[in-house]
């Protein structure tokens, strides 16, 4: 038996939000400005919301921006890991996520790790990359 290799997908959100289901054994990640979220095989949703007050792209020769805005991860099944410029946590099943313009990440739980959400709490609790 052959063994078919995974999938390598990188999907950039701009603005808006996308609902990923991710074929297990494949890497999937969700770049938004100001974080990423990547999956472990998985369904998870992403919300990129920017700042309004921060106007149009920055067009090329001009300085750079920092990015304004909240990057949000709610996973559905599966882990996924968050990143930002200052941090990475990951998430399990029912739990929210977001990443803070100036790079903090955080969680919130909405239902445990455990026989519920189907997955192993040493998953929930593994060290960041």
């Amino acid at each position: 038996n052959a063994k078919v290799a995974g999938f390598y997908t990188v999907l950039r959100l701009a603005r808006g939000q996308v609902r990923n289901i991710v074929t297990p054994g494949s890497k999937y990640e969700v770049v938004t400005p100001t974080g990423t979220a990547g999956a472990k095989g998985t369904d998870f949703v992403v919300v990129y919301d920017p700042d309004p007050r921060q106007g149009p792209p920055v067009g090329e020769g001009e300085c750079m921006k920092k990015p304004r805005g909240t990057t949000q991860t709610y996973v559905r099944k599966g882990v996924v890991y968050l990143t930002g410029a200052l941090g990475t946590v990951d998430l399990c099943p029912g739990q929210t996520g977001e990443v803070q313009q100036d790079g903090r990440v955080s969680k919130k739980y909405r239902h445990h790790c455990g026989p519920e959400s189907g997955i192993d709490a040493r998953q929930c609790l593994s060290p960041s990359r």
